[in-house]
């Protein structure tokens, strides 16, 4: 068992044993978010990611750590770790820094991964 290991769920959730993608923690999920099985992988989404509502993250993509994916994007390919990204496809807004650190803060983001 992990410490300090946490998930917000905005809505209800099915998974199926065989197509639960891999989350980190300290990881926020908002209303109508899809994170789905491709029908041969499964997203890997890192630590401390907020993922707001409506967005899509489907097949093997890699979340890294400290992401914030903005409302209705649709992730297509891997994102880096301290990333905002929006738009569909999802492409990158800024990078997250420690001179910018503090606009995100709401976010609960790891400070010592930047």
């Amino acid at each position: 068992m992990q410490k300090n290991r946490w998930w917000v769920i905005d809505t209800a959730w099915l998974f199926n044993n065989y197509q639960c993608p891999k989350i980190g923690s300290n990881c926020k999920i908002y209303q109508q978010v899809t994170i789905g099985f491709n029908g041969t992988e499964i997203p890997v989404i890192g630590n401390n990611v907020t993922i707001c509502s409506g967005a899509k993250v489907i097949g093997g993509i890699k979340i890294g750590n400290n992401v914030i994916i903005g409302a209705n994007a649709v992730v297509v390919k891997d994102i880096d770790n301290n990333c905002v990204v929006g738009g569909v496809p999802a492409k990158i807004i800024c990078k997250i820094n420690k001179s910018n650190i503090s606009k995100y803060k709401q976010h609960y983001l790891d400070t010592s991964l930047l």
